[in-house]
C-alpha cells in the first residue's frame, strides 16, 4: 500500500502533468487518480486530495499543448516532425527535425532533435514552434539517436557553443 508521502507525490505529479503538458496527457490524470482513489482504505483517500497545493497552469498556451501532443506521437512512433521555428531573435524556418527527447526546465518544454537543415543535434523550445506536423518515419543510427543526443550533451563545451 502507499504511504501518505507516497500518495501526495502521486497527485502533485497529476496536477503538474495536468498543468504543464498537453491536453490529451493531462486529461488522463484524473482518470489515474480515480482508479487510485478507488482501491484506497478509506483512511488514506484524503491524502490523494492536496488542498493546500496549487500548480497553476498558465504557462501553456493551446498552440505549445498541440505541439506537445504532435512530439510526443513523433517520438513514440519515431516520425520526423517538419517544424516551423521561430528563434527568440525572431528568425523564422522550416525544418525537418528527428525528435528524441522531451525536456522540461521548470517553465519551458525543450525537445532534443537532429536537425536535417543544420545537419547536427540541436535544442528546440516547444512555445518557439509556430507549427509541428508529423512527417516520414526515421531509423535512428549510433550517430543519431537519443544515446547519441545525451552524449552530445554531456561533452558540449557550453562556454564555446552556446
Amino acid at each position: 500500500m502507499f504511504t501518505s508521502d507516497e500518495l501526495k507525490a502521486l497527485a502533485l505529479g497529476a496536477m503538474m502533468v495536468k498543468a504543464w503538458s498537453d491536453k490529451e496527457l493531462g486529461s488522463v490524470t484524473a482518470t489515474a487518480i480515480r482508479k487510485i482513489e478507488s482501491i484506497l482504505p478509506e483512511k488514506l483517500r484524503k491524502e490523494i486530495q492536496l488542498q493546500q497545493i496549487f500548480v497553476p497552469g498558465f504557462q501553456i498556451n493551446e498552440m505549445t499543448s498541440n505541439n506537445l501532443r504532435a512530439i510526443r506521437r513523433a517520438i513514440d512512433e519515431k516520425m520526423t516532425l517538419d517544424v516551423s521555428y521561430s528563434s527568440l531573435k525572431g528568425d523564422s524556418t522550416e525544418r525537418t527535425i528527428w525528435p528524441f527527447l522531451l525536456y522540461f526546465w521548470g517553465n519551458k518544454w525543450t525537445l532534443g532533435a537532429w536537425c536535417e537543415l543544420r545537419e547536427g543535434f540541436r535544442s528546440f523550445r516547444v512555445d518557439l514552434m509556430q507549427q509541428a506536423t508529423l512527417g516520414e518515419p526515421f531509423s535512428a543510427d549510433a550517430s543519431r539517436s537519443l544515446q547519441a543526443y545525451v552524449d552530445y550533451q554531456r561533452d558540449a563545451d557550453w562556454s564555446d557553443t552556446h
